[in-house]
């Protein structure tokens, strides 16, 4: 696994200020001392972070930190943790995350399977894409956030995401992500799935994956995610600018209404809306029962 450069621009003035590039090495293991998949390390108030490999662990180079600032380490299904940098400088010792216990935003989760009796129906954002998006690494994700009153109580029965064949290696493998609505902010809160799903596209172009966790469509919509995850140093390419990436693009295409579904997560800085550019919108769609 590659060492990811972070760089944090600025003047810090304050005791324990360090401009030495440090790399840091470790791993995320849960209480029985296993390594966590794909978990994340970022700063609390600045950009920066690193995003772990399959088996949890992380190798972060890092510049212009002090002794002061805090790490927030994540993943799907672990509670989050607030630790001091100083905790990961000693890489002597690794950092446990306790398993969460899902509490679900107005979610309806059954323990049998409703039959409807209606036809499947699409919502989301299953436009011809006319461009596309990427990340120059591993950790990071791109929503859409998707609402119709039409299909309230309805089981989500798979996901969609158009991969682009013009740009980005297609098989590279991802995380499904499906997230409630914060009813404050507007932004993805909390994980609908359970179960993790780690899905590798055998092609460019429509990938459908069907959600066995039995979610009903809440009311006031969800967030589908894209997350890249690091699996493999050959999914690293270069494009024709000499830009290095990571993974696949995703198709996007024009915003309906010219309104922007979509966000995006980068280390330290959390979810951000994208501009309302010409082809803005990710192309992810739903299937509902």
């Amino acid at each position: 696994m590659r060492i990811i450069a972070v760089l944090i621009f600025g003047t810090i003035t304050f005791w324990g200020y360090s401009q030495e590039t440090k790399i840091i090495s470790g791993k995320i293991i849960n209480q029985e001392g296993e390594g966590i998949p794909y978990s994340s390390i970022e700063f609390k108030s600045k950009k920066g972070g690193v995003a772990c490999d399959n088996k949890g662990i992380y190798h972060w180079k890092i510049k212009n930190f002090t002794t002061k600032d805090t790490i927030i380490i994540r993943s799907m299904g672990y509670l989050s943790k607030e630790v001091p940098i100083s905790i990961i400088l000693d890489t002597s010792q690794s950092v446990i995350l306790k398993r969460k216990i899902f509490e679900l935003d107005e979610v309806v989760i059954s323990s049998n399977t409703e039959t409807y009796n209606k036809k499947v129906k699409i919502v989301g954002n299953n436009n011809k894409p006319k461009g596309g998006f990427g990340f120059i690494s591993p950790g990071r994700e791109i929503a859409i956030f998707i609402k119709d009153t039409s299909v309230v109580n309805r089981r989500i029965h798979s996901v969609s995401y158009f991969i682009s064949n013009k740009v980005g290696i297609p098989t590279t493998p991802f995380r499904v992500r499906i997230y409630s609505v914060d009813k404050q902010t507007g932004l993805p809160s909390n994980d609908l799935l359970i179960n993790q799903i780690v899905f590798t596209p055998k092609n460019s172009g429509w990938n459908s994956i069907q959600i066995n966790d039995d979610i009903t469509f809440p009311e006031n919509g969800v967030f589908v995610s894209m997350e890249y995850i690091y699996t493999d140093e050959k999914y690293y390419a270069i494009d024709k600018w000499g830009t290095e990436y990571y993974g696949q693009y995703i198709g996007m295409s024009e915003s309906k209404n010219r309104i922007c579904r979509t966000f995006v997560k980068e280390f330290g800085l959390g979810w951000i809306k994208k501009s309302n550019s010409k082809y803005s919108d990710a192309c992810i769609f739903i299937e509902v029962i």
